[in-house]
């Protein structure tokens, strides 16, 4: 795995989402789409936090309804639940709704007990407060407790604006039933706001039952330990941005919650994401099988999420029927989908900054993700003929390939282009491959890219045939 990571830090790809994201130093702008981030090793995928000189703020309510700040309007503690669906929605082809908002307090939602000890610091908002006391330790300070306390105060991005001296935009939300809760940490000392919190709460609205929690936290980096950098698994590297390998689900057998932070430091700000989700029980025991998907579709929401910090110019949610009825790209994406896959997302983007339509579908611990964007200069140095098997043929490179592939081959070798015209099933045999990770299915996996004119479709896939893939390819625009 070490080996695998290291191969993949050396790898800087132009655009590609779902793994990796690609962003501008401050202030330069960019005609670059996201690329997809490369994948952990046995769940199923993740993306970054990303500042194209400014940095992003998440939507605290829906549209036109963020923040509250009327107090007649404050989440109820009683009473029956009350909607307000975001603009954008609306059933998709497959009757899940987007996401939809619910006045709501959380204590209303029910929550299954922690069986296993969870330790202080598990959670982003408390490992803040150790890194505040560390940093009050460290320049000779002794405070009371951890030295700061969260709050639980409602604030809008222009208060986060103003306080940390940035450019705030609002994320698209995960499809899904929410609620939110926000908190600032005060330092007790100075009595001043150090960092800010949103809480996403998503639930099943007929039980009740807690589904997932994601939390936005926005900080200023001097208020603590420089230890906060040890935990930064988004980085920036020739004004690309990588994220870590997320390392394998080990809980899926434990009564313990799962958890996932991505945390990207720039010019002495820092944001977290951060995102969790309970193990599926049944008659008191731990279905491994069903947790292990809701982490992955948990850590797949959480990318989702993510990539709409990218925008100055946020996209939006589509369901299935709209995103096939897009006039630029939908005639790109796949039309008769292997057996058993359950389409999951999809989103466009049509701004300066980026002009793509990514839409996925899943089965169990499969997944295929598809990205449809114009051709770009910067993807002409992935163009590569079906001759130059040197570029793309992965059974010339044995796993670990981070000692295999020659470091000049590493960006074509992760994700070539092929024309379709020159596209045969021997090339998508000669994508494929197969791992054995604990936990994680068999199957075939593979990511390439195909030019059908100016147009490019970029994929990931896992638990696909090579043989279903070169089928799907060739039907589009047919």
């Amino acid at each position: 795995m070490k080996a695998y990571n290291e191969y993949m830090d050396n790898i800087s790809v132009s655009d590609t989402l779902h793994r990796r994201f690609v962003s501008c130093v401050a202030n330069v702008s960019s005609s670059h789409r996201p690329m997809i981030v490369r994948r952990y090793a046995t769940a199923f995928a993740c993306l970054v936090v990303i500042l194209l000189g400014v940095l992003t703020v998440p939507r605290l309510l829906p549209e036109n309804t963020m923040p509250i700040t009327d107090s007649s309007q404050q989440p109820k503690t009683t009473g029956p639940v009350v909607t307000k669906p975001d603009a954008t929605s609306k059933p998709d082809a497959t009757g899940q709704s987007l996401a939809i908002y619910h006045d709501i307090d959380i204590s209303q939602i029910i929550r299954q007990p922690y069986e296993a000890k969870v330790p202080f610091g598990f959670f982003f908002d408390q490992w803040l407060m150790m890194m505040k006391q560390d940093k009050d330790l460290s320049i000779g300070l002794h405070p009371h407790s951890f030295g700061s306390h969260w709050d639980d105060r409602r604030f809008t991005k222009e208060d986060i604006a103003s306080s940390l001296d940035i450019s705030v935009i609002d994320p698209v939300l995960p499809n899904g039933d929410y609620t939110t809760k926000q908190y600032v940490l005060v330092d007790d000392e100075a009595d001043e706001t150090i960092a800010y919190r949103t809480d996403y709460y998503y639930f099943n609205k007929d039980t009740m039952d807690f589904q997932s929690r994601f939390s936005i936290f926005y900080f200023e980096e001097d208020h603590f330990s420089e230890k906060i950098e040890e935990m930064q698994n988004v980085t920036e590297v020739n004004g690309e941005i990588h994220i870590d390998d997320f390392s394998p689900s080990t809980n899926a057998y434990a009564k313990v919650p799962h958890v996932r932070k991505l945390v990207y430091l720039k010019n002495g700000v820092g944001i977290a994401v951060e995102a969790e989700a309970n193990a599926v029980i049944t008659g008191g025991k731990v279905e491994q099988g069903k947790s292990l998907e809701l982490y992955e579709l948990t850590d797949k929401q959480l990318i989702a999420l993510v990539d709409t910090f990218v925008f100055k110019s946020p996209g939006k949610n589509l369901d299935l029927t709209a995103a096939y009825a897009d006039l630029d790209f939908g005639a790109y994406l796949p039309q008769d989908l292997p057996a058993g896959f359950a389409f999951d997302i999809a989103y466009r983007t049509a701004s300066q900054e980026s002009n793509s339509l990514f839409a996925s579908w899943h089965k169990g611990l499969g997944y295929i993700e598809w990205w449809v964007s114009p051709f770009e200069e910067d993807d002409k140095s992935r163009l590569t003929t079906v001759a130059d098997t040197k570029n793309y043929d992965l059974s010339l490179y044995p796993i670990p390939r981070a000692d295999s592939v020659p470091r000049e081959l590493r960006i074509i070798v992760n994700n070539p282009i092929f024309r379709v015209e020159d596209l045969t099933l021997e090339v998508v045999q000669a994508r494929a491959y197969e791992v054995s990770d604990a936990g994680d299915i068999s199957g075939h996996r593979m990511r390439f890219s195909v030019l059908y004119g100016d147009t490019l479709v970029e994929i990931n896939i896992k638990g696909a045939t090579p043989e279903a893939v070169f089928e799907i390819l060739q039907q589009i625009k047919k």
